[in-house]
């Protein structure tokens, strides 16, 4: 009577399995809150927030502490910010370093797609960025960095002389890049964006 039972359960389960499992399987699985595909719109916003906040935070360690704007007090376990004693760390290396990927590949898409405001966006950003790394750290992985995809993980570092030209020739690339229209797939936080060519305007 017991291997009836096993039997009917067996077959109950593979009824399920068949029915259930590719019955609207697409439609179910489907988020609607996630893009189909990457424009430079969808990753811009979170690029600007991400490096923005990193920047603030990591420029009250550094500037506002070295002018006693504020400075923590002296702590039982040494974890109070001591006078003259300020090291920059590896935080904005490492984020820096990690946002330089999506500022590559924002402008890779803009290129993709023929979008000349988000390449000139993707320049200034990336200027800004490498101008915030060297002068904090000197000479910088630049000419060979976010090469990781073809293989390059050791980038040789690029004197500091040489950056800055680099950097200053990047941005009269992006001023030369912009054109008059509003953002094709949005992405700025402050502005907003549409298909039309009209200023949209400043965000209430």
């Amino acid at each position: 009577m017991n291997w009836h039972k096993h039997i009917m359960t067996l077959c109950v389960t593979v009824m399920l399995l068949v029915t259930g499992c590719t019955k609207n399987f697409e439609e179910l699985n489907t988020d609607p809150n996630r893009p189909k595909e990457s424009t430079p719109g969808v990753m811009l916003g979170q690029l600007e927030y991400r490096i923005v906040n990193t920047t603030i935070n990591e420029g009250r360690f550094f500037t506002h502490q070295l002018m006693q704007v504020d400075a923590p007090r002296s702590s039982n376990n040494g974890a109070g910010l001591h006078r003259y004693v300020v090291e920059p760390g590896a935080a904005v290396w490492s984020n820096f370093y990690r946002y330089m990927t999506d500022i590559e590949d924002i402008s890779y898409s803009a290129d993709s797609l023929n979008e000349p405001n988000y390449k000139g966006i993707a320049l200034v950003y990336k200027s800004w960025a490498y101008s915030i790394l060297t002068d904090l750290y000197g000479d910088v992985p630049y000419s060979e960095a976010t090469k990781g995809a073809s293989g390059n993980f050791l980038a040789k570092f690029d004197k500091q002389s040489a950056i800055y030209p680099q950097l200053l020739a990047d941005l009269d690339k992006a001023s030369a890049s912009f054109v008059p229209k509003a953002l094709t797939y949005g992405g700025d936080m402050l502005y907003n964006a549409n298909a039309t060519n009209k200023d949209p305007g400043p965000r209430s």
